[in-house]
């Protein structure tokens, strides 16, 4: 029973990442007020800005946050944002706060989205390896993994994507590695005014 419980769990995640990834890469079209991702949660943002997180929540996955953020198009340089189009930014996968705890190889999610060897880093630059090792010394069991997506036929945008999992503690035998987040983001060009 258990055994099937997580391989619904994995099947929904997967079936999640698609959907995020095609809204993110290929630009496919959100309604927001559409359960696609289960059951709005929660909406944060101040009105009149166009800046907005949508939290939704699904059955399939108790308690895990499926996020998406919009804003205003980087991409348009018009002075008035408001008449500026809506674009999706991040589609995020959260863990934190789910008693889900599941451990998805960072491979599976690599091959299943698509993923590059590489990674862009903050400067710009393309460094090969996905494995950003562990957190800083006092988040020793945080472990951090970051790609490029592959362009596709279908690509509109590149995207980045970063997987955040908590390591296994070698000081307790029953611990074991748990997935915390998959942060998926479009990689809009940084633009100066």
């Amino acid at each position: 029973m258990a055994n099937t419980i997580v391989q619904n769990r994995k099947a929904a995640i997967f079936d999640m990442l698609d959907k995020g990834m095609g809204i993110m890469r290929e630009d496919k079209a959100v309604n927001l007020s559409d359960p696609i991702f289960g059951k709005l949660h929660l909406t944060n943002g101040d009105a009149g800005d166009p800046r907005k997180e949508y939290v939704y929540r699904t059955s399939e996955l108790p308690g895990v946050d499926v996020i998406l953020a919009v804003g205003d198009d980087p991409l348009n340089y018009s002075d008035d944002r408001m008449k500026v189009a809506i674009v999706p930014r991040v589609f995020e996968l959260n863990f934190i706060s789910s008693n889900v705890r599941i451990d998805i190889e960072p491979s599976l999610i690599k091959t299943q989205l698509d993923l590059s060897d590489y990674r862009i880093d903050f400067d710009g630059s393309r460094t090969y390896g996905n494995d950003l090792g562990a957190g800083l010394p006092q988040y020793p069991l945080l472990h951090r993994y970051r790609y490029r997506a592959n362009e596709s036929a279908y690509s509109r945008f590149p995207v980045d994507v970063e997987l955040t999992y908590g390591d296994a503690d070698p000081t307790d035998p029953n611990s074991r590695r748990i997935l915390m987040s998959i942060h998926i983001s479009r990689a809009y060009p940084y633009l100066t005014p």
